[in-house]
């Protein structure tokens, strides 16, 4: 495995750093979640301490058609909100929550949820193990997108799905956004375009690649992306 230069290993740390103590001060409203897209009658029966640190970019489970014994694997899961409500569709199946941030895993308490502290760049998992991919917001926070993408096509099944929530700019940012050191830690610093995206997602080796639903998000748009693994 090629060692991590000394930049990434900061920004990483850094990253999750920043996640570690947001965790412990965040407050997010119900009202913003529910403004975001998510369902009121999906948020009833999630614990108050999941909403008050979401951090996604918007809904993205209608998306996602289940038989109820699927493995999916939800890639910078935060302390895992869309983990929890997916949990209750795969009764028979299991949710792997993967985070840099161990702080945000403690949350994790279904019998059905796994937590997984790691590096989605170097997702320690087996090779055609997982049925589905989700992401919310995360994907951005990669050093590498490429290799996210590389990683997510190696674990998944054959005729396995992605489906992403995730910023993307049409236009360059501002200047004070790139010059904002603290903007390397959020999915704003790290959105590349429509086309960019897709291409990264296309030579990881998927198929399929649909960009939809795409929101204003801040200086950006939140959109999702599906795409299939076919072999």
């Amino acid at each position: 495995m090629k060692m991590q230069s000394n930049w990434e290993s900061q920004l990483k740390l850094q990253i999750r750093n920043r996640y570690a103590q947001e965790y412990k001060v965040c407050n997010v409203s119900m009202e913003k979640i529910i403004d975001s897209g998510y369902p009121k009658e999906l948020l009833k029966n999630i614990p108050a301490k999941l909403i008050k640190n979401y951090h996604g970019c918007g809904f993205l489970l209608d998306q996602i058609s289940l038989k109820g014994s699927e493995t999916i694997l939800d890639l910078g899961s935060g302390v895992g909100i869309d983990s929890y409500i997916l949990s209750n569709k795969v009764k028979y199946g299991i949710i792997i929550s993967l985070d840099l941030a161990q702080s945000a895993l403690s949350n994790h308490n279904k019998q059905n949820i796994f937590p997984l502290c790691a590096d989605f760049e170097y997702i320690p998992l087996k090779n055609n193990s997982i049925d589905l991919i989700i992401a919310n917001a995360s994907i951005n926070l990669a050093v590498s997108k490429a290799k996210v993408f590389g990683e997510a096509h190696r674990v998944l099944k054959n005729n396995g799905t992605l489906i992403i929530r995730d910023l993307i700019k049409n236009k360059e940012l501002p200047a004070e956004v790139y010059t904002d050191p603290l903007s390397y830690t959020t999915s704003l610093g790290g959105a590349v375009s429509q086309d960019k995206i897709s291409s990264i997602i296309e030579n990881a080796g998927f198929y399929d690649i649909i960009i939809s639903d795409h929101k204003p998000f801040s200086y950006l748009n939140s959109v999702i992306i599906k795409a299939k693994k076919i072999i």
